[in-house]
């Protein structure tokens, strides 16, 4: 998604998926540490989450473990 994009869907969660390139785009968005960034409801509320790009990002017979892993990022509350 572009810059724009992002702003435009303000978006009440934003998972990056992390490999080494995507680290400072995790970092900058959450600190929120461009403008653009700080208005974001997602970078407000602290629900800006890393998951391994490799985890979930590949298509293939893991899928179902990313997915747990999105959801077990996304609500810890249930799998404590």
């Amino acid at each position: 998604m572009t810059k724009d994009d992002v702003l435009k869907a303000n978006p009440d969660v934003i998972i990056v998926l992390l490999t080494d390139w995507a680290q400072a785009t995790y970092d900058g968005l959450k600190n929120g540490s461009e403008p653009w960034m700080q208005g974001l409801k997602a970078v407000k509320e602290g629900r800006v989450y890393a998951v391994d790009y490799d985890a979930v990002g590949r298509p293939g017979p893991a899928m179902g473990e990313g997915a747990m892993l999105i959801a077990k990022t996304l609500h810890p509350e249930i799998f404590a």
